[in-house]
């Protein structure tokens, strides 16, 4: 019997350590990386407008939605939550966030908005309130947008240094220094966490043993966030060039110069990469040798992330207009002008087109 008994715990023991292993794992494990979890496919938008709300801020962070409900921020801190059906306001922030929030995207992880601001703070609100759950001071600005494990939610900051904080508290679980400003927003991809630096190295750390597996250097100080799928990492710099690397071990797969600076997102979809400058080009090149499929200008910068659902590439100009261009060869299908700069990445979801402008604007087309 006293036998038997040491058996089964030893057994007991092993399986909580299976468990803790588990856990772990999940912790290092991205379960949001890419915003395509706020587009939905749905009937073909034409470019007319569905509504429109007027706010007294510019907007150039992108928007994020949950069933019914869409969050954005203006430029002076406040935080709006609207119907994604007929525009009417939920709730506005109970107070206007004490920050800048310019570049950095809203995003929703369960049933929590997270706002970054040029504060270097992290903050946390209720997604049907709007309420203040709790917020997160770095050292430094955040310019970037976070991503989501399962327990964590992982931020860069100006000060130097990659964040895991805990998404039910708010409290630090640790950190990884790097020791110099990151503006890139970072990914995570099979427990690995990609970033660029503005010393134009793409740099690939091990999030739990927190050392470095591989860092790269490219031409100039890296903005872009780098999306990875399939084993390789897209991304672009300052100087104009874009690249696609091997995963694993950083080496190049190929490099391509385009017109002016990469800042946005590239979206990787059915074997091409969407990408944007600084010149206003949109491009489409091959995921396997970066040949270019097709490109098309814009007059205006393009600071924003190429959308893609459905075939289609939406993307916001300097010019004042979003467009719509056909994946695969660059018709332009419709376009649509506010008047005013438009920096905020578009977001497509059930047949309707998102976006914010400098006017303070916040726009649905259908």
């Amino acid at each position: 019997m006293k036998k038997f008994l040491s058996l089964l715990f030893i057994f007991i023991l092993f399986l909580s350590g299976c468990e803790n292993k588990e856990m772990e794992y999940e912790n290092y494990t991205p379960i949001l990386q890419l915003r395509d979890n706020y587009i939905k496919s749905g009937a073909q938008p034409i470019g007319t407008l569905k509504w429109v709300l007027t706010t007294n801020g510019g907007i150039n962070s992108a928007a994020a939605i949950s069933g019914n409900t869409i969050v954005f921020v203006n430029k002076n801190g406040v935080v709006n939550a609207l119907n994604t059906t007929n525009g009417a306001r939920l709730w506005k922030s109970p107070k206007q966030l004490p920050t800048k929030v310019d570049e950095a995207s809203v995003e929703i992880n369960k049933d929590t908005v997270y706002v970054a601001g040029e504060n270097g703070v992290l903050y946390a609100l209720h997604l049907s309130t709007g309420a203040n759950l709790w917020e997160y001071s770095t050292g430094n600005k955040i310019m970037s947008s976070p991503i989501f494990t399962k327990n964590f939610v992982v931020i860069t900051s100006a000060d130097g240094h990659i964040y895991f904080i805990s998404t039910k508290h708010g409290s630090l679980e640790h950190r990884i220094a790097h020791n110099m400003p990151i503006q890139s927003s970072p990914t995570m991809y099979k427990g690995i966490v990609y970033f660029g630096g503005y010393d134009g190295k793409m740099y690939a750390y091990d999030a739990k043993t927190k050392t470095v597996v591989w860092t790269y250097k490219a031409k100039s100080p890296i903005q872009s966030k780098p999306i990875a799928t399939n084993d390789r990492i897209y991304f672009g710099s300052s100087d104009g060039y874009f690249y696609c690397l091997n995963a694993k071990n950083g080496s190049t797969v190929w490099v391509k110069k385009l017109a002016g600076m990469v800042k946005a997102t590239p979206a990787v979809v059915k074997g091409h990469v969407h990408v944007a400058d600084g010149k206003g080009y949109v491009y489409t090149l091959k995921v396997s040798t970066g040949d270019q499929v097709w490109k098309r200008k814009t007059n205006g910068a393009v600071l924003s992330s190429p959308s893609v659902v459905d075939g289609t590439v939406y993307i916001t100009s300097g010019d004042g207009f979003i467009y719509a261009i056909n994946a695969t060869g660059s018709n332009l299908l419709w376009k649509f002008g506010t008047g005013s700069a438009i920096y905020s990445t578009p977001v497509i979801n059930n047949g309707t087109v998102y976006f914010g402008a400098e006017n303070g604007k916040f726009y649905a087309l259908k």
